[in-house]
């Protein structure tokens, strides 16, 4: 009710492809080699380590759905919202995720040593650089963490140090996911599927 007749509204979703398919790296897998999202395998890496059970990873999941552009119109089609607003537009797009070179360097410098966190497979003219991969990766953890970890924090199966070394587990196994993935020849970009709805609001107040 806070836009009046003949505004405008933009809004934009991280969404899937008109297919179903995903380019979100925390949700499918964009190795040729693999089948399980980056995050997925880093679960079940600590499951094989025996650091957590698989009744935990499990829970340790982001319960995502990502729409098509048909799930989106079908709701914009729905009667309660078709007496209020007009679709102007809707357009698929593949954002590519960009990196502050500070937040490259500072992520290269902090990982440095780290086994499984840096390659030489791409330089910085050819694709996207070890350092870019990394960040995307931090990028990807620190929105997600919360929802990961949340069921492990809770869980009383763990002292509070345990619980935080699995959690560091977790994220070094996951940026070690993201490297495979992404640093070796012919690897996709980094990208995000969204979509872009543009809105008149029709009815007045």
């Amino acid at each position: 009710d806070e836009l009046k007749a003949g505004g405008h509204l933009v809004a934009v979703m991280i969404a899937s492809k008109d297919d179903g398919t995903t380019s979100n790296p925390f949700v499918r897998s964009q190795s040729p080699t693999e089948e399980k999202s980056c995050i997925a395998r880093s679960l079940m890496s600590l499951v094989e380590d025996k650091k957590i059970t698989m009744e935990e990873a499990e829970k340790m999941q982001c319960p995502y759905y990502l729409r098509t552009r048909a799930e989106v119109r079908e709701v914009l089609d729905a009667p309660e919202i078709r007496e209020k607003f007009e679709l102007q537009d809707m357009l698929l797009l593949e954002v590519p995720i960009t990196v502050p070179h500070s937040a490259s360097d500072n992520n290269r410098d902090n990982n440095d040593g780290k086994e499984g966190c840096r390659s030489e497979t791409l330089s910085d003219d050819d694709g996207t650089s070890p350092q870019e991969i990394i960040s995307a990766a931090e990028l990807f953890w620190g929105i997600h963490e919360n929802c990961i970890v949340s069921p492990l924090l809770m869980s009383r199966r763990h002292d509070e140090e345990k619980k935080a070394q699995i959690v560091a587990d977790i994220r070094d196994q996951f940026l070690k996911e993201m490297m495979k993935d992404f640093a070796v020849e012919g690897a996709p970009e980094l990208m995000l599927d969204a979509i872009m709805i543009s809105l008149k609001r029709t009815e007045r107040l």
